[in-house]
């Protein structure tokens, strides 16, 4: 278990984005996608513990920062986020398969489309 900090690229976007990965268990298929409210960021409130448990329980934990009030840009990183962790488990990086997203306030409005899109269901 360890936590890094990691920089995937959002489609149209020239800035990298950075991500923070903490591993969980080496042969764990399941990973949880965290995001913070309106206002917040990656280390704010309780995620830094919320994290801990989940990484604790054998889960991979991904958190980013994403500030763009606009709720089309954030499912844009939201989707960038997962393609990147789809690609790192395609090339032996990550052992995870699947990822649970959950987020507070106007996190959870970003996940949301994603999470209807037929490729990312269970």
């Amino acid at each position: 278990m360890g936590e890094e900090t990691i920089t995937f690229s959002v489609p149209g976007v020239a800035e990298k984005m950075s991500a923070t990965l903490n591993r969980g268990a080496k042969d764990s298929h399941f990973g949880i996608i965290l995001a913070h409210g309106a206002g917040g960021n990656s280390r704010s409130g309780h995620l830094p513990q919320i994290v801990e448990a989940f990484t604790k329980a054998g889960f991979w934990c991904l958190r980013f920062d994403c500030k763009p009030p606009i709720l089309k840009k954030r499912v844009e990183r939201f989707e960038a986020l997962l393609n990147h962790a789809r690609e790192q488990h395609a090339k032996g990086k990550y052992p995870v398969k699947k990822w649970i997203m959950s987020g507070h306030s106007m996190a959870s409005s970003s996940e949301a489309p994603e999470a209807t899109v037929e490729q990312y269901l269970f």
